[in-house]
Parts: C-alpha cells; sequence; structure tokens
C-alpha cells in the first residue's frame, strides 16, 4: 500500500511537471530577409542559415532585413512587425510540440495562410514569390 502511494504521488508530481511545462509560453523569433538573383555576397548575419536557404530556395543573394521576437503564451496569440509593412500574426495550436499558425501580412494585406511545426534551433522557411525574382521576401520563423 505505500509503495501503491509513493507511485501515485510520483505520478501525479509528473503530470504537474508536464502541464506546467506545457502551460508555458513559446518564444518565436523572425528574421525577414530579401532574396534576389543578382550576384552578390549574401549577407554576413545569414551565415548560420545560408545552406538552409540554398537547399529551400532558388535565388544567388540574400539581404538581412530586420528580425523581431515575442513571446506567445500558451494556445495564444501574438504579433511580430517586420519591415516594411510585413508582420506575422501567430498562435500557437494545441497538440505535441510546437506549432503555430501564421498568418503572413504585408501592409494589411494576407500573403499567407499556414500551418508550421517548429523545432527548437531549426528555422521553417517562408517564402512568398511576386512576378519578379528582384528582392522577393523570405522570412525565417525560430521556437525557442
Amino acid at each position: 500500500m505505500r509503495n501503491l502511494l509513493r507511485f501515485l504521488a510520483l505520478g501525479l508530481a509528473l503530470l504537474g511537471a508536464v502541464a506546467a511545462h506545457a502551460a508555458q509560453p513559446t518564444s518565436i523569433r523572425a528574421i525577414l530577409i530579401t532574396a534576389s538573383n543578382d550576384k552578390a555576397e549574401s549577407d554576413p548575419r545569414l551565415k548560420p542559415y545560408e545552406a538552409e536557404l540554398q537547399r529551400n530556395l532558388v535565388f544567388s543573394s540574400f539581404r538581412f532585413v530586420n528580425e523581431s521576437s515575442a513571446p506567445i503564451p500558451a494556445n495564444g496569440r501574438s504579433t511580430l512587425q517586420l519591415a516594411d509593412g510585413h508582420a506575422l500574426e501567430l498562435e500557437v495550436e494545441k497538440g505535441g510540440g510546437v506549432r503555430v499558425r501564421v498568418v503572413w501580412t504585408h501592409r494589411g494585406a494576407a500573403m499567407m495562410t499556414t500551418s508550421l511545426p517548429l523545432r527548437a534551433g531549426a528555422p521553417a522557411v517562408l517564402v512568398r514569390r511576386g512576378g519578379k525574382d528582384d528582392n522577393v521576401p523570405v522570412v525565417l520563423v525560430f521556437a525557442r
């Protein structure tokens, strides 16, 4: 009986720790980049992400524009303001891991709506190609 009570107490403690971890806010960081087919050196601030950018995109160079970050409460919402009227409306979705619903807007107009599974340290790459390949906006999204 004593062992059963210890086991139940341990189980309740573990459940409490899991619930507390799940209720913690998620910190989201986004980097706005412009991609181009112009032959130029990529921005040195993007060096850690250059391989990911080259693997996912067919552009020759990448330029750092700006970045923003914000905490999002569990099952909550937040908005990241980026340069030139770009913004990300973020909502943490229920489920295992960190999954975020993203609405990318530019000057109030929706450019993209998607759901991203995020892993710590691994960026998700969002790109919205226009009619030209000059200065195409790209956003890297990270969970911390």
